[in-house]
């Protein structure tokens, strides 16, 4: 009992400093599915979320509501979000997550104590124990489960199954990994509990399809193919990244063998010179290929290492959480008698650990303190964002507001950027993007799990395959404009022209190579009266996608042209006459009757636009 308190005393040490953590990552995501269940939590899931500059439909969201019930208790507690009290709420699970793992190290672990430190040593224990996504939260049922079924308690297992189940979908990787461990017992009871996670999900993906139409997976698949994350090219970064961060949930230095070096030299080669990289990578492929390293932890390792291989697409550190503690034990088993190395090696790697904790914390920091200057501008006005995670948060709770790909903006109107957020074109209409002030968001520390310029591969392997990164480049630059008026300067406007952006209403996208730009179903520019009569015209190009569209002209609200392509080319539509304007300006509107989207592209696309205008 005195080593297990202390291994609690440990765990609130490494949380009491975090505990007023900022809003981060998809914490965002997992709250708001929280707000909707306080108002329907049978169907937590039903309703549409703005991300990433589309309208989703969060049924597809990758993860069961487990956790969001979870935020939404503590929401119906508090009345609003509470940093502090949530993240002191979430201790619960971190606790509980070392409580199961000392149960689980006294039966597998020579060393049990030295097994748990390992265990809370892990960067991702250390790290995402300071969010409110699901990974802890999952952990802890896991360890629950597994822990539970392992001292022969197999109904009580079966509720924690259950609630992972409710939280993560890769909950179904206890079914093999409880299965091996039960193939080797002389008594095989209740072996049908196993399959507890996958009735509970199916129940889940049933009752969902009845009370709203689909099936949550069958949305989520949706999603997946459109943006092809499980492509073979993104299951294979998944793999390399998973290699990656199982080499560095324990200090590399307890994994160095001399079988790493060709696998860490090709790493080198193919993917990134970095030490940052391929150190850890060589010690991953080390822990997977070792042999003597058998019994229940080891089949625990394989199988579940290979379901992440399988699951994900990626590639973040927190996947390999329930990997944590068979590895810590694994290792201690390997260190006996020699307690002093594998700590010290652990002392360190839990320091390492904390410090990027540290620079994790500031990074969102940056953003709650950067809209908390910035609140008193956003009164009594329209103000839009491309942000997501933390600065969505803060922002949305100032008051501002997601924006679309495409997004209208009228003169007044304000856009937050951030530079780290998703690119997403606005439309300014008849005004013009004014700058009103950047303020770039550096942490004091030179550690990046995320940022501009990174290549950690800590969250996500979009941006490389590090562990983490060391840099002293901003992390995100953020960016407030204001639309002002705007004349037209030009009668014609090509669409490579230099002073093209500024007549751009609506439906025009960024500028090609070529000098030309992809138009929406419906595109508008505005365009100055000429000097003399003249008559409107609009060259374009129609894709395969496009042929047999009706492609239309309407000035000022009035059709002035129209004709229907039957095949793909290059055309030029003309009026049949002179068109009269009665202002200074004129609002060309160029409408394709049959628009389209190629995923993953998620912009709709009508036409390829070289010019519009007045002609004579």
């Amino acid at each position: 009992m005195r080593q297990l308190l202390l291994l609690f005393v440990l765990t609130l040490a490494i949380r009491l400093p975090f505990l007023n953590h900022p809003i981060q990552g998809d914490d965002v995501f997992f709250l708001s599915v929280a707000q909707r269940a306080q108002i329907d939590p049978a169907r937590p899931n039903h309703f549409i979320h703005r991300a990433s500059g589309i309208d989703v439909d969060m049924r597809g969201h990758l993860h069961p509501p487990g956790n969001s019930w979870i935020l939404a208790g503590l929401l119906g507690l508090w009345g609003d979000v509470r940093e502090l009290w949530f993240h002191a709420a979430y201790l619960v699970f971190s606790l509980g997550a070392v409580g199961f793992a000392w149960m689980l190290a006294r039966r597998f672990a020579a060393d049990p104590l030295a097994a748990v430190l390992v265990f809370i040593a892990t960067p991702a224990f250390v790290i995402n124990g300071n969010s409110l996504e699901s990974d802890v939260p999952f952990l802890c049922f896991w360890l629950g489960a597994v822990a539970l079924w392992v001292e022969g308690r197999p109904w009580t297992s079966a509720g924690f199954m259950a609630a992972a189940a409710l939280t993560s979908y890769q909950a179904v990787a206890l079914i093999p990994v409880l299965a091996a461990y039960s193939w080797t017992q002389p008594r095989r009871r209740s072996l049908a509990l196993l399959l507890t996670p996958a009735v509970v999900l199916a129940a889940w993906q049933v009752y969902q399809w009845m009370a709203t139409g689909a099936a949550p997976v069958a949305v989520a698949q949706g999603y997946l193919l459109a943006h092809q994350h499980q492509s073979l090219g993104n299951k294979v970064k998944n793999a390399v990244s998973m290699v990656t961060h199982l080499g560095w949930m324990g200090s590399p230095a307890l994994h160095l063998h001399w079988a790493a070096v060709p696998v860490a030299a090709l790493g080198a080669w193919l993917v990134d010179a970095s030490p940052l990289y391929w150190i850890p990578f060589g010690c991953g492929a080390v822990v997977l290929a070792r042999g003597g390293m058998t019994g229940f932890p080891r089949q625990w390792l394989l199988l579940f290492f290979g379901a992440a291989v399988v699951i994900f697409f990626a590639g973040s550190a927190r996947y390999l959480l329930p990997l944590a503690l068979p590895l810590a034990i694994l290792t201690a088993n390997r260190f006996e008698g020699r307690r002093g190395i594998l700590l010290a090696a652990t002392g360190v790697h839990l320091a390492l650990g904390l410090v990027l904790a540290a620079a994790n914390q500031q990074h969102w920091s940056g953003y709650q303190r950067l809209v908390e200057n910035r609140a008193k501008s956003f009164v009594h006005k329209r103000v839009w964002t491309n942000a997501e995670w933390g600065l969505r948060y803060y922002a949305e709770s100032a008051g501002v507001r997601p924006m679309l790909h495409g997004q209208p903006l009228r003169p007044g109107d304000l856009v937050l950027t951030s530079a780290l957020g998703p690119r997403i074109l606005a439309n300014p209409g008849a005004g013009l993007f004014a700058p009103l002030g950047e303020d770039p968001v550096r942490p004091g520390l030179p550690f990046r799990l995320l940022g501009l310029g990174s290549r950690s591969g800590y969250s996500t392997n979009l941006g490389g395959f590090r562990a983490f990164d060391v840099t002293w480049a901003p992390a995100d630059t953020v960016r407030l404009e204001t639309v002002i008026a705007r004349s037209p300067m030009l009668s014609y406007v090509a669409m490579g022209d230099a002073e093209a952006e500024r007549h751009l209403v609506e439906g025009v996208y960024a500028l090609e190579p070529g000098g030309w730009r992809w138009s929406a179903g419906r595109a508008a520019v505005i365009l100055r009266r000429p000097e003399r009569a003249a008559g409107v015209s609009a060259e374009f190009r129609l894709t395969e996608h496009a042929a047999g569209a009706e492609v239309a002209l309407m000035v000022d609200g009035v059709r002035v042209a129209g004709e229907t392509y039957r095949q793909a080319g290059l055309y030029t539509l003309r009026s049949s006459g002179p068109v009269v304007v009665a202002g200074e300006a004129a609002n060309l509107v160029i409408v394709s009757s049959r628009p389209f989207r190629v995923p993953p592209d998620d912009r709709e696309l009508g036409l390829i636009l070289v010019g519009a205008g007045f002609v004579r």
